[in-house]
Formats: structure tokens, C-alpha cells, sequence
């Protein structure tokens, strides 16, 4: 297996990032990055704290301050850490995404059956993004008919709060936790060669090379280099990592689920410091009803 790095990008939401990276200790050994790397954008004193305190519980954590507040400036840093590994197999996660049990491993299995087809990238189902919607649209109308409806079912995902809501609910039931619900794994895996949200991604040195030096955000460079060179992206079903919120979607998802119940559903003790010694989730949003 080629060297592996891991991207935490993280700017604002603390209370999601605190949930990232109490699952990513759970359901990951770290050690099999050579490094993992956290990029902080204009981030507060508590949110330091934070990232000091997961740079202390591994060795191979390394944290890059950066500002102003802005995705040039987060690009242009990331940019930076690709150039030092070229040739690297690179994991990138959000602030707001919170990986599943087998992520990992499920992600790796996809990217080696499939790398030889010109798959340079393989992405983990997430089901709040628009491909992860289409992964999982036949398995959501069969086992809930008058749920998926038409207002959750409307596009573009990434402006629709009621799709985030609803989806967010079947999460905290049970029903798209991961990997093991019937409904993740009646999923219909996607490849594709754009139009991919960049929540949690797997990608080799053929999207690396093609997209440094950024000349745009990363998504869109990501997505002109598999368009522009004959290259395909896997959303695979073997992986599942859920993305809290977009931005339209924030409002809504803050006032109707929030990230304290999301926290309490991955079994996070908002109350007190968890067994990984991560400070309580800080969140004062409200939580809505199920």
C-alpha cells in the first residue's frame, strides 16, 4: 500500500469537529497515516485547544494556523500539503463530516478494485451530498414511499434543508447509521466524473498532480481533473461517513436536529470528557424534537 495522509480541514464549527474527531478515533487506527494533518482556518481559543489536544494523543498529527477566515487562503494552504506528497494516497475530511465503522477500510477496498479503470478517486457514501442522494434515491423510495416527497426529494441537495432534516432523522433512528442497515447496502454505487461534494474522499497522485498549483477551490479543481482527463470517482457502499450541513441547510439543521443529539447518537457524552479525553462537544444549539 503507497503512503496515506490524512486533511482535517476546520474552521468554524467546533462542536461538528469535535464529533469528527471523536469518531475518527473510534472507528479508525491513526497509525496508518504518516501523517495526519489539520488545517485551521482562523480558528478561536477553544477550537486550539481542541486540535492541541488531539496533536498531544498521536504522533503523527501535525496542525497548520492559517488566516484570514476564507476558502482562497484554505486552498491555497492545502495546496501547500499536497506539494509535499505527490505521490501520496490522500484522505481529505471536513470539519462537519463524522465517518462509520469500516470507512477505512471500505474506502481502500474501493480505490484497489477499482483504481486500474481509471478510478482515481473514490468518495465514501454520504448521504447528505447530491451523489450520495442518487446512491441511495431507489433504496429511500421503496422503504419510505410518502417520506422521500417532494419537497425532500427536490435538487440541488446542497440547498434543500428539508432533505437534510429528513435524511438526518432516518441517521438518528438507526436507519443510515452505516454500513450494516439494509438500506446503506441496498444502495446503488455511483461513478462519476464530476458534480462530486468533497466531504470525505480518497484520491491518488493522478488527481494530485493535475490539480496543484489551485487556480480555483479544491472542489472545483478536483472535478475539472477527472472531467478533463478521462478519470472517474467511486461513491462506494462499502463506506459511509455523514455530513452534517451546507451552508443554506445550517439554519434549519441547527433548529431541528443540532449537533448535540448528533453527538449523543455516535454515543459522545456531551456532559462530561469522553472516554478519548476530547473536550464536551461546545454547542449552544438547540435540540430539536425527533
Amino acid at each position: 500500500m503507497k503512503d496515506m495522509i490524512l486533511i482535517i480541514l476546520t474552521s468554524h464549527r467546533k462542536d461538528c469537529f469535535s464529533i469528527c474527531l471523536y469518531n475518527l478515533e473510534k472507528y479508525t487506527d491513526l497509525d496508518r497515516f504518516s501523517r495526519v494533518y489539520v488545517l485551521a482556518n482562523a480558528v478561536d481559543t477553544e477550537h486550539k485547544a481542541i486540535i492541541s489536544s488531539f496533536e498531544r494523543r498521536h504522533r503523527n498529527v501535525e496542525s497548520i494556523h492559517f488566516g484570514p477566515r476564507g476558502l482562497e487562503h484554505t486552498v491555497r494552504t492545502e495546496g501547500l500539503v499536497l506539494a509535499l506528497h505527490r505521490h501520496s494516497l490522500v484522505v481529505k475530511l471536513d470539519e462537519d463530516v463524522f465517518v462509520t465503522p469500516g470507512w477505512l477500510e471500505g474506502m481502500l477496498r474501493a480505490y484497489k478494485n477499482n483504481a486500474a479503470d481509471n478510478v482515481a478517486l473514490v468518495s465514501a457514501l454520504v448521504p447528505n451530498n447530491q451523489i450520495g442522494k442518487i446512491c441511495l434515491a431507489e433504496a429511500l423510495q421503496r422503504h419510505f414511499p410518502q417520506g422521500f416527497s417532494t419537497t425532500v426529494r427536490r435538487d440541488p441537495v446542497h440547498q434543500n434543508p428539508d432533505y437534510a432534516t429528513w435524511i438526518w432523522h432516518r441517521v438518528l433512528r438507526g436507519d443510515l447509521r452505516d454500513t450494516r442497515c439494509p438500506i446503506i447496502r441496498s444502495g446503488i454505487p455511483q461513478r462519476f466524473d464530476g458534480a462530486l461534494n468533497i466531504n470525505c474522499i480518497l484520491f491518488d497522485s493522478r488527481i494530485t498532480e493535475r490539480v496543484l498549483p489551485f487556480t480555483s477551490g479544491d472542489e472545483q479543481a478536483i472535478n475539472d481533473a477527472l472531467v478533463q482527463n478521462g478519470l472517474f470517482g467511486l461513491m462506494t457502499t462499502e463506506a459511509v461517513a455523514h455530513h452534517y450541513s451546507f451552508g443554506p441547510q445550517q439554519a434549519q439543521m441547527d433548529s431541528m436536529i443540532g449537533t448535540q443529539r448528533v453527538a449523543l447518537a455516535f454515543g459522545m457524552d456531551t456532559r462530561r470528557t469522553s472516554p478519548y479525553r476530547h473536550p464536551p462537544v461546545a454547542t449552544t444549539h438547540p435540540v430539536g424534537a425527533a
